[in-house]
């Protein structure tokens, strides 16, 4: 005020800060927030001292506030603002962020000499709500805010027989990063595990994956509903591959904050144009033609095909082409097992990052190692997908007039159907999970369940038997060949374990303290992690050799039963706490479960007391474990014809279903080396 003169100082110039100070101190003081004046009164005094500048006048002066956009402004100016905009961080301009992600993308598609085809190719469809996802990434990218990404999936994902910063979610990460201003607000996680099915995890993708703005599911070598079955009686009437797509993206949609997250599945597709089974997706939930299809906009949903109709031009153009050994001629659709030549991606021998600075020499050009990608193949998925997302952020940002802080989005869960989750619990949101199994983003572990009380438990949390040997051999290090070295730096660079709580008959009791709620059902699963190809004569059968107690009484088989699905090794523990309280009626509320381990005396005594089969003859003419055995890595014994010894029981003591006599092995367990795993504990 008065007749002072004002100067306007030059850009760069102290004078200029001490000015946008002076609008920062006075936008808070507006705001009612105060606390950083003092910081940038000092910052002020000690930039430009001549001019006298006071926290406290500041406080009481009165003025039009008005705003600039400013990209770069010391700490306390910072903070100022972040204390304006909630928890916002210094805001990009709308021009700065479209110039580099149009920039990224016009990269990544010269880095395919300009064949955009392949990389827009890979989408296969899309629902009507991903129209808003392009929206999200450009007020993520413009706020600050961190922009997640989650990539779930098996060995495949997990980058298992190459490396595992070369599988696609790293590249993945790399790209959207060439893309972003503030490149480290950019995460891809990738919690993929070897040999893990879509269930039980699709259930615990809080636990597993945290807040997230995207989710891409590879579903390679499973059906969507691979390992559900041990569940059904939980999931109601939804079950199969369309039912376990709905699930898995309305779990995904509850891990943003506005419960808008994108859920993505992944499909290789290496044979060509069959793509059944994303067809599977495409044809029946994004075409509108069934009733619970996503094509009605409130799911956000994208549903890829990598080198399916993606490569189908480059199929035809090909030449003489060498099966990926470099051994023999081939010819045929599948560009795994027959590389397209002289470029296995059309347009290049190498990845840009082969995860060694030197491939051993007699590695040929490839997409695939066996029926896992090699570094070739995995940059071809993550580049396909990053062309998904960049180009939805440029369409965004381009349409976008202009850039207002936004505030943090309101916290809102996706709206609970009471009727549907009262007959399939576990499909609600309110499934709770804690996993001990790594990666996982957010927790809980199945440690953070343990009720130590006075007396501290013996069980451990520990990785498997082959998981430790994998870990030991990393530590060792290398010394040998370079072929040698090249397959054990492979082999250390994945981030997957598979691990639980371990224990056995000398270790005492494993407590769990579950902590339900009022509201929920009262039902628990223990599940132990995947092992190998079978599960290890050592490991304890649930179905014998675990006994449970609720609350200090033993449960019986009404209340906890093992579940398990056909053909599979893995068995879980369902407990219905209701049920050991009394029933329908009794109120639910945290409940304390104990699991102990009480190994049979050996195999044949078992089969002696029980009259069940430990062995039997399968249809393919083996004598095989069986029933409650199944798939444990034992030999059973076919004893000859007209030799069956005394100790020998078939089919309750008959012959076996193709006349031949199928028992246990005489190999004892002992009982005190017979231990189990808790990885996974799914309550609501």
């Amino acid at each position: 005020g008065g007749s002072k003169k004002v100067r306007i100082p030059s850009a760069g110039s102290p004078e200029l800060f001490t000015m946008v100070g002076c609008w920062f101190v006075l936008l808070a003081v507006a705001s009612g927030r105060h606390e950083h004046a003092k910081d940038i009164a000092d910052w002020a005094r000690s930039h430009h001292p001549e001019e006298p500048f006071d926290a406290d006048e500041a406080k009481s002066s009165s003025s039009k506030t008005t705003t600039s956009s400013v990209e770069l402004l010391p700490t306390p100016f910072k903070k100022a603002f972040a204390s304006v905009g909630g928890d916002a961080a210094l805001p990009t301009t709308r021009e700065a962020a479209l110039a580099k992600a149009k920039a990224a993308l016009r990269e990544l598609i010269e880095y395919y000499h300009g064949d955009e085809r392949m990389l827009r190719e890979a989408t296969r469809g899309v629902s009507k709500a991903t129209e808003r996802l392009g929206a999200r990434l450009a007020r993520k990218v413009l706020s600050g805010e961190p922009l997640v990404i989650c990539g779930v999936g098996s060995s495949v994902t997990a980058g298992h027989d190459g490396f595992g910063s070369t599988a696609w979610p790293a590249v993945l990460e790399r790209r959207l990063r060439r893309g972003v201003i503030d490149s480290s607000r950019v995460t891809v996680n990738n919690q993929a595990v070897g040999g893990q099915k879509p269930y039980p995890v699709s259930f615990c993708l809080e636990a597993v994956c945290g807040q997230a703005d995207a989710v891409f599911r590879e579903w390679e070598y499973w059906t969507l509903d691979d390992g559900a079955e041990p569940y059904r009686r939980d999931l109601g009437g939804r079950a199969g591959p369309l039912a376990a797509a709905e699930h898995f993206a309305a779990r995904v949609a509850d891990l943003a904050d506005d419960g808008d997250a994108l859920a993505g599945f992944i499909q290789l597709d290496v044979s060509g144009k069959k793509e059944h089974k994303t067809k599977l997706l495409t044809e029946h939930l994004l075409s509108g033609a069934n009733k619970n299809s996503f094509s009605s906009g409130d799911t956000p949903v994208a549903v890829f095909s990598a080198f399916g109709v993606a490569f189908d031009h480059l199929r035809a153009t090909q030449g003489e082409r060498m099966d990926r050994q470099g051994r023999s001629k081939c010819q045929g659709p599948n560009v795994g097992d027959c590389p397209l030549a002289p470029y296995p991606d059309g347009y290049h021998s190498r990845a840009e990052k082969e995860g060694v600075d030197e491939p051993p020499s007699h590695q040929p050009p490839k997409l695939f190692i066996n029926w896992h990608p090699g570094s070739l193949g995995h940059e071809v998925v993550g580049n396909q997908l990053a062309y998904f997302l960049l180009t939805r952020l440029v369409d965004a940002l381009e349409v976008q007039k202009a850039f207002k802080p936004p505030a943090p989005p309101p916290r809102q869960r996706v709206v609970e159907r009471e009727e549907e989750d009262a007959q399939s619990p576990l499909v609600s949101s309110k499934v709770r999970c804690a996993v001990s199994t790594r990666p996982a983003v957010k927790g809980p572990s199945v440690g953070d369940l343990v009720a130590n009380g006075t007396t501290a438990t013996r069980w451990a949390d520990e990785p498997t038997a082959s998981a430790f040997r994998q870990q030991e051999a990393c530590a060792r290090g290398c010394r040998g060949s370079e072929t040698h070295c090249f397959d054990h730096l492979r082999k250390c660079s994945y981030g997957d374990q598979k691990r639980g709580f371990k224990g056995g008959p000398q270790d005492g009791p494993l407590r769990l303290r579950i902590p339900f709620r009022s509201d929920d059902r009262c039902v628990a699963y223990l599940v132990e992690p995947g092992y190998e190809w079978s599960k290890p004569l050592l490991m304890a059968n649930w179905y014998a050799e675990l006994a449970i107690t609720i609350d200090g009484t033993r449960c019986d088989q009404g209340a906890c039963n093992v579940v398990q699905g056909r053909g599979e090794y893995l068995q879980a523990m369902r407990i219905d706490v209701k049920a050991h309280r009394g029933g329908a009626g009794t109120a639910c509320s945290p409940a304390l479960v104990e699991v102990q381990v009480d190994p049979v005396d050996g195999l044949l005594e078992w089969e002696k007391a029980t009259s069940h089969q430990v062995c039997a003859v399968a249809k393919n003419g083996r004598c095989e474990p069986f029933g409650a055995w199944k798939r444990y890595d034992f030999r059973c014994v076919k004893p000859e014809p007209n030799n069956r010894g005394p100790d020998v029981v078939v089919n309750g003591g008959g012959p076996g279903p193709l006349g031949a006599a199928c028992a246990p092995p005489a190999t004892r367990r002992p009982k005190d080396q017979v231990r189990t795993y808790v990885s996974t504990v799914i309550y609501l």
